[in-house]
């Protein structure tokens, strides 16, 4: 682990990456970096074939040791940049390696929260959002603990890590939809509305919540309503499911297949619950007065971000790596 630190300081020093935040677990990693030239793919492929040369080396083994190319994924919401700062510190915890990530020797949260830190760390636009956020003129190292090492909850993590997974040319208007969800209920059903006639078998919508999310607040707008639970006058659905199905595809991002094995359909089933659901979206005032109440509680739901910009998101990738050692 001090190997890989020592690597990722000299890409620093040659000022091909700066390094915001990091995590070096026992069989991965995680590091929000900042591209300052477009040349991130150099830098980590430098540093991963370095590593695994002495790695390999030190175990007298031949053969590659990372899983596959590491992921990258660009960071340009405020919102998703202060996640994956809570993400990277809370893995060490979530890896039961230690009780709290100021503890982990190979995490940046114990730099920001101890006396000591690398000289290659680039800490500047962490502490100005802490200064920001907590309203103080100087850096504290408590008000850091407080703001990124309080846990990350599970709903949090899956979006961040579906965030990661669908790199590509998927991500476009990724970032978008998180906009999208804080603007008005109506916005967010016009969108809704016009997304809901996709129904083939890729990943239709944007990742703005978790299932879980999506399925307890379906069920609580709707179980108290009996409405709500009567079969529909096409497929046979209770109401309330063909609006679950639909928000799975649209708001949580799954495939065809995802969704069905999540309630427990076919695919063909579930398939005509988005496609019922894209008709009572536009013609039925019942149903989209359902949606405006599911999207308000998620809206309740998602951290304030207003006042956490950065500056320099646009310029910043989230990269981690697999081993197979």
């Amino acid at each position: 682990m001090r190997t890989f630190l020592a690597l990722l300081a000299r890409r620093v020093r040659e000022q091909q990456i700066e390094v915001h935040a990091f995590a070096i677990l026992t069989t991965h990693f995680h590091l929000l970096l900042r591209s300052t030239r477009g040349e991130l793919s150099d830098a980590m492929m430098w540093i991963e074939n370095r590593y695994v040369k002495h790695f390999n080396r030190l175990r007298d083994r031949d053969g590659s040791l990372f899983g596959s190319r590491f992921r990258s994924r660009l960071i340009d919401t405020d919102e998703y940049w202060f996640n994956v700062v809570r993400y990277i510190d809370a893995n060490p915890v979530d890896a039961k390696l230690c009780a709290h990530p100021a503890e982990y020797e190979f995490g940046s949260a114990r730099m920001y929260c101890g006396s000591r830190s690398a000289p290659w760390l680039t800490r500047d636009a962490i502490e100005t959002t802490v200064m920001r956020l907590t309203r103080t003129k100087a850096f504290e190292r408590a008000n850091y603990e407080r703001l990124f090492c309080s846990g990350i909850e599970p709903d949090e993590r899956w979006i961040i890590e579906r965030r990661m997974q669908r790199g590509g040319p998927n991500c476009g208007g990724e970032e978008l939809g998180n906009e999208l969800l804080f603007a008005a209920p109506e916005h967010v059903l016009k969108w809704l509305q016009a997304r809901a006639e996709m129904a083939d078998g890729g990943a239709v919508g944007l990742t703005l919540a978790s299932p879980a999310q999506i399925e307890r607040h379906v069920r609580r707008v709707t179980g108290a309503d009996s409405a709500w639970c009567g079969p529909s006058r096409a497929g046979g659905f209770p109401a309330w499911r063909t609006l679950e199905a639909g928000l799975l595809r649209q708001m949580a991002g799954l495939k065809l297949e995802e969704a069905a094995a999540r309630m427990q359909v076919s695919c063909s089933g579930l398939w005509k619950m988005c496609h019922r659901h894209a008709e009572r979206l536009s013609g039925d005032a019942r149903y989209a007065d359902g949606v405006r109440s599911v999207v308000r509680e998620l809206q309740r739901e998602r951290r304030p971000t207003g006042e956490l910009g950065s500056g320099r998101l646009g310029l910043v990738a989230a990269a981690s790596g697999v081993s197979n050692g």
